[in-house]
């Protein structure tokens, strides 16, 4: 496939488009981490798996393929042999009905579990590999029919081998390929000292023998899983496969309904036929969260779970249409000192927030009074520990104050100059209390 055709192919437009950040920004919302759990797992495994003795052995038996070759098969065929005396038993398939064949392959009961493509050397011609690979699968998709009547994603592994590099990917199927890097690329030529090096090696080997155990489970004939998604309802493809999260000593499940922001990780749903919202994130303060719930200036946390690969799964109430994003109220002195006295403790009790601006403020009117909701609490931490992460945010879109850098530290200046810009129409309120320490726990 040449590299016009691919442009032509990611065209927004092109319903064949693999949706894998290829242009940038060519990317589901929900990575296919969140789509299926044994693909998040193995990408954890890539970090986190400890290597056994077969691992270390695979991983030795692999370092042979680093030599040269004068035909890209004979790298594949001496790939596939090492990997059937380590339980990967992979073999290059047509795909029925498709004028493909894949490299390389691990099909059970007709659907893909793995599949491989090979370059001989890094500046080999010919098509893309991964995009190879992933049309492989698409093809897969495609031509197996009862694919139409089960609501389910089908996860799959990608590895490409180029030369010694050898690097994985997941994919599953909704509207479209999704596709997403995995682990860390690895090779198959490190010098003998370094240990590191090779430990990742048999780490990532580890992670895809224990992937594919659970691939060839998910898919066979007697599988839970495949009996029951018949049952799942249409939409269920496009919410994560995590609803299960722990709420004191029980475990309580989301059913998802609606995702209510594009390109955020935010989802409303139902927990005991309560209104909720779910977040997924990386990273997220739910100790300055606890500390604003206890004063009433945060939704209530129902619980969280942590997950594989980092994710962190936060569970809270959903507030009712009587509180509105501060972005709706008119800037009045007295908003801003009623935000500002929030803030005010929060740093007192040795927090930042971050991410201080109104859509992150919720508001409600009660009487005279404005009741506030501070949300979003993925930049907030403790004081002197808390830095921005990366990518935060293009100051031509967001105003932010000098020093607002991605991996700096979060100041309270920060979140009191944040406030300021919000409220910078108006002549912005000083109170003494400011500065003494206010008791609201």
């Amino acid at each position: 496939m040449k590299i016009e055709t691919l442009q032509e192919v990611q065209q927004v437009t092109n319903s064949l488009r693999i949706l894998c950040n290829r242009p940038t920004g060519l990317a589901p919302t929900i990575p296919v981490t969140l789509l299926h759990p044994i693909l998040n797992v193995f990408n954890g495994d890539c970090q986190s798996y400890t290597p056994r003795t077969e691992d270390y052995r695979f991983a030795q038996e692999l370092s042979t393929l680093s030599r040269f070759y004068s035909r890209e098969s004979e790298r594949q065929v001496a790939f596939m042999d090492a990997c059937s005396k380590y339980g990967l038993n992979i073999e290059g398939q047509s795909v029925a009905g498709t004028g493909y064949a894949t490299d390389g392959s691990i099909v059970h009961n007709q659907w893909p579990c793995l599949i491989v493509k090979f370059k001989n050397e890094i500046g080999s011609t010919g098509a893309e590999a991964v995009f190879q690979a992933a049309a492989y699968y698409r093809a897969y998709m495609q031509r197996n029919k009862s694919r139409l009547n089960m609501k389910f994603t089908f996860p799959c592994i990608g590895l490409y081998m180029i030369g010694p590099l050898m690097g994985f990917f997941g994919m599953v199927y909704t509207t479209f390929v999704n596709l997403q890097m995995l682990g860390q690329p690895v090779r198959l030529d490190y010098h003998k000292t370094g240990d590191d090096q090779w430990t990742s090696l048999a780490r990532h080997l580890g992670a895809l023998r224990e992937a594919i155990k659970k691939l060839k489970a998910l898919y066979s004939e007697e599988s839970e899983m495949m009996t029951q998604v018949q049952m799942t309802s249409m939409d269920a493809i496009f919410y994560p496969a995590y609803c299960e999260f722990d709420q004191f000593d029980q475990v309580k499940s989301v059913e998802y309904t609606s995702q209510p922001f594009d390109g955020k990780l935010v989802f409303h749903g139902k927990c005991d036929g309560k209104e909720v919202v779910t977040k997924f994130v990386k990273r997220y303060s739910l100790e300055l969260h606890n500390l604003c719930q206890q004063n009433g200036w945060a939704p209530r946390i129902l619980g969280s779970r942590d997950l594989q690969g980092g994710w962190t799964m936060v569970v809270m109430e959903r507030l009712d249409e009587s509180w509105k994003m501060a972005c709706g109220y008119d800037k009045t002195e007295k908003l801003c000192a009623e935000i500002r006295k929030v803030l005010v403790v929060i740093h007192q009790y040795n927090y930042v927030h971050g991410d201080v601006r109104d859509v992150n403020i919720m508001v409600k009117e009660e009487g005279e009074r404005q009741l506030i909701k501070l949300v979003d609490f993925d930049w907030g931490g403790k004081i002197g520990e808390t830095r921005y992460p990366r990518n935060v945010g293009d100051c031509r879109l967001v105003r932010r104050p000098a020093g607002v850098c991605d991996g700096e530290l979060v100041l309270t200046d920060h979140d009191m100059h944040m406030l300021d810009y919000m409220f910078q129409d108006i002549v912005l309120c000083d109170s003494p209390w400011w500065t003494k320490k206010v008791e609201y726990m």
